[in-house]
């Protein structure tokens, strides 16, 4: 009985999941996935959650915990894509936002150097959120969909 029963699970397995190691395609086309922190993992979370928390204006989960958005490296053409997607309204307008935000002491999220930093950042930090390559392994870290777009 235990062996039929191992033996149905690995064809459940092999049916609806996927490969290991295989990435998820990223949602709209998108070339990155988000991330979050494991203990902190939304199922889903829509665009314009993710614009305030890059904006610091959410600044805490659902629970409680304090949210610590990263970035990826500041000039990479993934991380300009994703400001392109977050704020239609161009670099200008969150730089000022920024500014602005400085003078009441809040900062703007982190920029590490590489995705992996990121990826292993999102892994180990309790509350973080950041985005990767969509084919960038990101053991640790739990992928979540993104809905909606920003307006």
């Amino acid at each position: 009985m235990a062996r039929l029963t191992g033996l149905l699970l690995l064809a459940f397995c092999a049916v609806f999941l996927p490969p290991l190691g295989e990435a998820a395609p990223a949602a709209a086309g998108r070339p990155f996935v988000v991330i979050v922190h494991p203990g902190d993992a939304p199922a889903r979370i829509t665009s314009l959650t993710l614009r305030r928390i890059y904006l610091g204006r959410i600044t805490r989960w659902p629970g409680g915990r304090a949210v610590v958005a990263v970035n990826g490296p500041p000039r990479s053409p993934l991380r300009r894509a994703v400001a392109r997607w977050l704020f239609p309204e161009g670099d200008d307008a969150v730089r000022d936002h920024w500014q602005r935000a400085y003078y009441q002491g809040r900062f703007p999220p982190r920029a590490l150097a590489s995705y992996g930093a990121v990826a292993l950042f999102v892994a180990r930090v309790a509350g973080s959120v950041g985005y990767v390559p969509v084919d960038l392994p990101h053991p640790g870290a739990v992928e979540v969909a993104v809905e909606g777009s920003v307006p």
